[in-house]
């Protein structure tokens, strides 16, 4: 009970931040959750931390992820990312002693799949990457389904594909699109998969990976690099997220056809002249933003140059770095005022307006950039 109150409150906390950190934040589902209902998220995994907390935001439900156990390194990592629900699943490499503790947590995740109140997450792709496109899944999310209805034949099992897309990974106030699909019900497959495991097995991972390709935009490996910068160069920047990645989508076809989009220079000079023109007319402001966050960026960038050994880390660093530690400094910044100014209205103001002005502030450094 007190475990579930913290994480109402800190997830309230969080998500706060996550809006401020994000710009656009988008979900369309296929399909309607039950208030009981057993099911399995199956989601891309690009963004470490950061594409678990958008699946929390993306639902009212408390999920149970299965999470690498090589983050639950520490007592304080293992603390934290239990009050989030999150469980260790172990790896070959983490040895044979470990990898038999993945019997107990699947029992326990199966055990939420009955009660259906905590939907299971999972990242069937085993790792994380920021490349686009869907990697081959791993025969985990297969064997908990399995294991499942194995133990339950009359559970309603379903697995629920999921398409995290984003606009920059490693952006702040960049777009997060999630789309959920339509649920594929995992009892025809464990049919087949009581006469011919690798069979049933094999069906399942096929039907999950082509759902999961149509949520996500996919580059192929073979000239990746190539593709992805022309992608970039001509990609949608508006605010429709669906209409966005309907457009890439076909964008990224007609890339990989060898139809490169003309650009029309004189109609993007005209759209940038009004953009240009309001940085010269709010440098001031600016100014503000920029001397306010010197110190809480210098910190957020100390911080990761001192513990990320993988940038697949950064966004998710610098966003939990960011809810805590940026109003802290806000904070303290306004008590100087007030002792410079000796004026408690100028300090409330300043710590009132600073985190709306740093947010325009920084959507339009990223434009600029």
């Amino acid at each position: 009970m007190i475990r579930r109150i913290f994480y109402h409150i800190m997830r309230a906390l969080m998500e706060i931040a996550f809006h401020v950190y994000v710009k656009h934040f988008e979900v369309i589902n296929a399909y309607k959750e039950k208030k009981r209902d057993s099911v399995i998220y199956a989601s891309n995994h690009s963004n470490a931390f950061f594409d678990a907390f958008s699946i929390i935001y993306s639902q009212k439900k408390i999920p149970v992820f299965l999470t690498r156990a090589g983050v639950f390194s520490s007592k304080t990592s293992s603390f934290l990312l239990g009050l989030f629900y999150m469980i260790p699943i172990y790896r070959q490499r983490d040895g044979i002693k470990e990898v038999a503790k993945n019997q107990e947590i699947m029992a326990k995740c199966i055990a939420y799949l009955k009660e259906g109140r905590h939907p299971v997450a999972m990242f069937p792709e085993g790792n994380h990457n920021m490349k686009l496109g869907i990697r081959p899944l791993q025969k985990g999310i297969a064997r908990m389904a399995f294991d499942a209805l194995e133990k339950y034949p009359d559970l309603d099992l379903k697995i629920i594909p999921i398409g995290l897309n984003y606009s920059d990974p490693r952006a702040f106030r960049a777009n997060v699109l999630v789309l959920k699909g339509h649920p594929i019900y995992v009892k025809p497959f464990y049919d087949i998969y009581l006469t011919n495991k690798l069979e049933g097995t094999k069906q399942l991972l096929e039907v999950l990976s082509l759902e999961m390709q149509k949520l996500t935009l996919s580059i192929p490996s073979e000239g990746y690099e190539e593709i992805h910068d022309q992608y970039l160069k001509y990609r949608n920047h508006g605010s429709d997220l669906k209409f966005n990645f309907k457009e890439d989508k076909i964008l990224l076809q007609n890339l990989l056809d060898g139809k490169v989009p003309e650009i029309d220079k004189k109609r993007q000079l005209n759209k940038k002249l009004p953009f240009y023109f309001r940085i010269i007319i709010c440098f001031p402001i600016w100014l503000v933003a920029w001397l306010s966050n010197l110190i809480p960026v210098f910190l957020i960038r100390l911080i990761l140059k001192k513990t990320i050994r993988d940038d697949h880390f950064i966004d998710s660093i610098k966003y939990a770095g960011s809810t805590f530690l940026f109003p802290i400094i806000y904070l303290i910044q306004s008590f100087v005022l007030y002792l410079i100014f000796d004026s408690v209205p100028i300090s409330i103001i300043y710590f009132l307006l600073i985190p709306i002005i740093s947010k325009f502030y920084y959507e339009y450094l990223y434009k600029f950039n």
